[in-house]
């Protein structure tokens, strides 16, 4: 068996609700950790870290290769208990970090246990993340992880930039088997991911009895977890192909921009997707398969929350059985199943494909299927294809490009942004990007005031008017950065017109966000 058929990602339980599996696993022998060939391997740990005592006013310093595997060495649990490793310690990366010299098949922080502290990416990149493998032997009843991050709990993953990622397995001969995770992050339970940026490529070739793919860009699962100013771009690709006596429950092909599954009360806010999906999945069972693509996500359960997300990625899938006549092909804009919850102030802009049997099969612009949905605010582009089943969801509506790509749809997000969302910018000719952050406030589109004074402003219809007590340099800025209106504005009272939306004024030394009607 090669290095990546014995690698197993343990400390999971298996979740089967609803049409969802995952399945468990088992460790990695000693015989793994020592590889030949061009394979970064767990002997190449530094034996210090660049500096820092772990705790928040002092984290441990990371800033080469050698030391990103010290992490992963430190926290692999050898018999996959699910031990938690430096719970409530951290790490801060100061450097960028290029792992394309060699594969990184071996390296995962959290492998076998989890990682239970902050990992602080500072900004930097981890670049050339490289696996790939093509194992002909049998694999049986393990879960083969794919992501820098394996198994994180009760920990904080922010500020991390993954460019260059490229996961490339072929595997034939799975039983009872499955090969899960993004370019993040594998398993992520009780955790806040955050200010995270992800790009790269997945291609996976998979054959076999009982077997399934559970991949996202960003990560495999997020339980009772956050994502928040997140990214992902790149492309996924999986390839299945299903033979033998397969139960319903162990039959899926699952592929999203953000995360394959969603689970519990878990929150996905100001996040986007620009990942290109492509999922066929192929059979001659005795039960029906599911191939299930999504922009945000392919499967959630009761009680989760996405708000202020987008997806600009195509999603295509093919699903054929030449047994049984039932099949499952579902592709939903932002998500294929939804369990309950919420879902708000989203937007999907997509091309669709989705074939059944080798026929043209149903897609929705926003929500495929669900068992319990609230939605308000949330949009798709109809001008890309004609909706083969028409979305009638209330608080949803499909739109024109022209109107997507306009101001006025910024003004209609931003008038309903969901608490603790970021507002929307308008870029011409193209689609909302999602705005400056306030923990940068010296940027001109901050919204966080930044000084108190005795100066004063109110809104009017088509004004603003402003009360100072000395001159006051002014300016209005729209909320992609154009400058609306500046001047001087003399002691007493001002009113300067301005058209009807959402601005970021500037007056003196604070800074103010307002809605002009």
């Amino acid at each position: 068996m090669t290095v990546l058929g014995m690698l197993a990602v343990g400390g999971m339980e298996a979740q089967n609700e609803s049409g969802s599996n995952t399945a468990t696993s088992g460790s990695i022998p000693t015989s793994a950790l020592r590889a030949e060939g061009n394979y970064w391997t767990l002997d190449q740990a530094a034996e210090s870290y660049a500096g820092g005592t772990g705790t928040e006013a002092d984290p441990y310093l990371i800033a080469t290769p050698a030391q990103f595997i010290k992490l992963c060495y430190e926290t692999y649990d050898s018999e996959g208990k699910g031990e938690l490793f430096y719970e409530g310690k951290y790490f801060k990366q100061t450097a960028d970090i290029d792992l394309s010299a060699a594969y990184s098949t071996l390296l995962r922080i959290g492998l076998g246990g989890y990682f239970a502290g902050t990992y602080d990416g500072g900004n930097f990149v981890i670049k050339g993340f490289r696996q790939n493998e093509t194992n002909t032997n049998e694999v049986k009843e393990s879960v083969m992880g794919i992501s820098p991050f394996a198994n994180v709990k009760d920990a904080t993953i922010k500020n991390v930039i993954i460019e260059d990622f490229e996961a490339e397995f072929t595997y034939p001969n799975l039983y009872e088997a499955s090969i899960n995770g993004g370019m993040l992050v594998y398993y992520a339970t009780n955790t806040t991911i955050e200010n995270c940026k992800v790009s790269g490529d997945i291609k996976l070739d998979a054959a076999g009895e009982s077997c399934g793919l559970f991949i996202g860009g960003i990560a495999g699962i997020a339980n009772n977890s956050t994502i928040n100013k997140c990214h992902a771009d790149g492309t996924i690709d999986l390839k299945m192909n299903l033979t033998g006596v397969t139960t319903p429950s162990e039959s899926y092909s699952s592929a999203a921009g953000i995360s394959s599954e969603i689970i519990d009360q878990t929150y996905i806010l100001n996040t986007t997707s620009d990942v290109d999906i492509k999922n066929e999945t192929k059979g001659d069972t005795d039960y029906a398969l599911c191939t299930r693509v999504a922009g945000v996500t392919t499967w959630t359960s009761d009680g989760v929350f996405i708000n202020n997300c987008s997806n600009t990625g195509s999603l295509s899938a093919w699903g054929s059985n030449t047994t049984v006549e039932t099949n499952f092909v579902q592709v939903g804009g932002l998500i294929s199943y939804f369990g309950g919850g919420r879902l708000n102030n989203c937007w999907n802009a997509c091309k669709f494909v989705s074939v059944r049997n080798g026929q043209m099969w149903d897609f929705k612009g926003l929500v495929y299927d669900f068992a319990g949905l609230g939605m308000n605010n949330c949009f798709y582009d109809a001008d890309f294809c004609e909706i083969y089943v028409t979305e009638d969801l209330p608080g949803s509506l499909g739109t024109t490009t022209e109107y997507m790509q306009s101001q006025e749809f910024v003004d209609q997000l931003n008038s309903n942004l969901p608490e603790d969302c970021l507002p929307w910018q308008y870029v011409e000719g193209s689609y909302p990007v999602l705005g400056t952050s306030e923990e940068q406030p010296e940027d001109p589109t901050a919204s966080e005031a930044i000084e108190k004074s005795e100066i004063s402003f109110r809104t009017v219809p088509g004004a603003v008017v402003i009360t100072a007590p000395e001159a006051t340099q002014f300016a209005a800025y729209t909320f992609n950065g154009a400058t609306q209106a500046t001047q001087l504005i003399p002691a007493g009272t001002t009113t300067v017109n301005l058209p009807a939306g959402l601005y970021i004024l500037k007056i003196g030394k604070e800074t103010h966000k307002v809605n002009v009607k």
